[in-house]
């Protein structure tokens, strides 16, 4: 090979002055530059100053000078800690160092924008430009982020101490950042090694290293122990939580006065305002949240952050919460609400529901009224109460079986044209549902029943443990298959024919598990398989089978003594590609069988077919057909166009 060295001209030198001149700079110049106080903390100082390595602005936090030799260790601690807290909503750390001049120092991201109790402020005097900004369900997706923000550090084992709206960085673009991680604490030993191990330091030092042993933590927003020195946990930042949705709801701070009652009254959880009381109209689902989450003994409030996203979750996407233990018209409501395609089947039941409840109770009412005039009245109507309320709870009960029905209904009439979509269907509303009505056994029966066809088995036998229904016979098949199938989607196609075969007795479910997993996995061949199973379970009797077929072809020969029914109410051989079916010399004896096949080719000789000879009109795709001589005129009375070859 002959190389052109005219082609240097279009390479460069390594050796680039500008990039040597840069270099230099950096060795030469001061890092920080043009410090501006930007903020001023019990013990820190926050300036916006000049990286000019970076060539950015930055946020560089220093210790006030009256501070500087008690806390510079806890001060370095705290940038280090919040350095391996990496996540969307958690102030990030660039850079943690020590200047002769200045002292220790971190320097973290510079945002622009206010704090969220600035925002609140606003909100509270009804600032106009503020309010159309942020209605509640924005001030709720700020609280979201923030819970996000903790989840993650809980994650790590590490608690804030110190949440409150003043600490919380609203950006300019929507941005949620939780900042000053300066009095957490890492709560537990066993924190990934990988993660905040690297810091090099165990709980007990980090721990102890915080402001002179008060109290530590904002009054108002600090859980009872932080007061009482007890056993602080994740769920100490979740009491500061509810305080802050408090703050959010009312725009209020619950617990108000000089320090000295305000710790009192968190100890005993004696708000200085009732939320009820609250200015702005708050739903009930929300009271009960921020309730809980504010319980005074820590067993009592939600177990995680997680748990607590969840409940504001469920009422932002209209579900009630659990903390509110809502009756059966407002979980009906919301129901109704968030499906109201399915509300309008079952309209005619709930209005009839819904106005004889009405008419009983006035009645009700109508009659206590009267016994109060009459007491010789009073045994009467007290029964005539305990009466309508068993129709009401009867009503309540049917209701609930027959949107189970309705839903179990939905994907038994169309798994056979549309079988993954139907499931999934049918799973997300037997699942919203049991939202509704936790623990309701006929839910849990139907769930557990279509995570089976799903091949979910772990959910299938959760749901079976509480309520197997009519399908205890698939419990030990739900264990039994979990564990053969592991963390893969489906099962394997040899275990999938096997467990076709646990079922002696034909089934629907052997057509909707077939319909399912050749949906899924577009596997025809053991789709093929499979309807040999179930053809052998249909023809008990089946004696010299045969049975073929060949997938680039499309043909598919069934053969044998004694085989007649190649169907039940389901069409077992559909979703099998076939462009050519044999079953020629078999007992098949009418065409319903074949039906809602869509073939090209068939051969029917040797079959008794003329015997009922009804021709569905889904043989429409037919083109060619071979009989025998006597099934001749037969045929060429009932098909049109179509080519007839007679067997030899």
């Amino acid at each position: 090979m002959k190389l052109d060295y005219r082609l240097d001209q279009f390479y460069e030198d390594d050796d680039d002055p500008e990039v040597e001149g840069l270099s230099q700079e950096l060795k030469n110049s001061e890092r920080y530059k043009e410090f501006t106080e930007i903020g001023l903390g019990g013990s820190k100082k926050v300036f916006k100053a000049y990286d000019s390595y970076s060539q950015r602005y930055v946020a560089y936090a220093e210790l006030r000078d009256e501070v500087k030799e008690l806390l510079n260790d806890s001060f370095i601690r705290e940038a280090r800690l919040t350095s391996k807290l990496s996540h969307p909503n958690i102030i990030p750390v660039y850079d943690v160092g020590y200047d002769d001049k200045r002292g220790p120092f971190f320097t973290m991201e510079l945002k622009s924008g206010k704090e969220f109790s600035e925002i609140l402020s606003q909100l509270k005097s009804q600032d106009p430009a503020v309010s159309n900004q942020y209605n509640l369900m924005e001030l709720l997706q700020v609280f979201l982020k923030i819970c996000d923000a903790m989840a993650f550090a809980h994650s790590k084992k590490v608690i804030h101490l110190d949440l409150k709206p003043e600490n919380i960085q609203i950006g300019s673009y929507g941005e949620v950042i939780v900042c000053d991680w300066g009095l957490s604490k890492i709560y537990d030993r066993q924190y990934d090694t990988e993660d905040i191990n690297q810091l090099l330091l165990t709980p007990e030092i980090l721990n102890n290293m915080t402001l002179n042993g008060q109290i530590k933590g904002t009054p108002g927003f600090m859980a009872p122990e932080q007061i009482d020195g007890s056993l602080k946990s994740p769920k100490t930042d979740i009491y500061s939580l509810g305080c802050m949705l408090f703050n959010i709801l009312t725009y209020r701070i619950p617990f108000e006065g000089v320090l000295e009652d305000i710790l009192k009254n968190t100890l005993s959880g004696k708000m200085s305002y009732s939320i009820d009381e609250s200015p702005n109209e708050i739903p009930e689902g929300l009271k009960a949240v921020c309730l809980k989450a504010m319980e005074v003994k820590p067993e009592e409030r939600y177990e995680s952050v997680q748990e607590l996203k969840a409940e504001i979750e469920k009422f932002m996407h209209g579900y009630v919460t659990s903390a509110e233990h809502a009756g059966l018209g407002k979980i009906v409501k919301l129901f109704i609400l968030r499906n109201k395609a399915m509300a309008i089947v079952t309209a005619a039941a709930l209005i009839t529901i819904i106005i004889g409840s009405i008419i009983s109770f006035a009645q009700i009412k109508e009659r206590e009224q009267q016994a109060l005039k009459q007491k010789d009245k009073a045994e009467t109507n007290l029964n005539l109460f305990i009466k309508e309320k068993d129709k009401v709870e009867k009503a309540n009960i049917q209701f609930q079986k027959s949107m189970v029905k309705n839903m179990t209904n939905y994907f038994h009439l169309r798994f056979e044209k549309i079988p993954k979509f139907a499931l999934q269907k049918a799973i997300k509303g037997l699942e919203d549902f049991l939202l509704e009505y936790p623990g309701n056994k006929d839910i849990l029966a139907a769930l557990g029943y279509h995570y089976f066809i799903k091949h979910d088995f772990t959910q299938a036998r959760k749901c079976f443990a509480k309520s197997p229904g009519i399908y205890e016979y698939m419990v030990p098949l739900a264990a039994k298959y979990e564990k053969i199938k592991g963390e893969k989607l489906f099962l394997s196609a040899t275990d999938y024919l096997a467990l076709l075969k646990e079922f002696p007795e034909y089934k629907t479910l052997h057509v909707k598990l077939m319909m399912v997993y050749v949906d899924y996995t577009k596997d025809f061949e053991t789709h093929a398989k499979a309807i040999k199973i179930i053809l052998e379970i249909l023809n008990p009797n089946w004696t010299e089978k045969v049975f073929s077929y060949t997938p680039k072809t499309q043909e598919l020969i069934i053969g044998g003594k004694n085989i007649s029914v190649l169907r039940d109410s389901n069409a077992v051989l559909i979703n099998l590609p076939i462009k050519r079916l044999i079953i020629k010399n078999t007992d098949v004896s009418h065409f319903m069988q074949l039906n809602p096949l869509s073939i090209q080719e068939l051969d029917i000789s040797g079959c008794p077919i003329l015997q009922k000879g009804n021709i569905p009109i889904t043989l429409s795709t037919l083109k060619e057909i071979t009989v025998d001589p006597s099934q001749v005129a037969f045929i060429e009375k009932r098909f049109k166009g179509i080519e007839i070859l007679v067997s030899k």
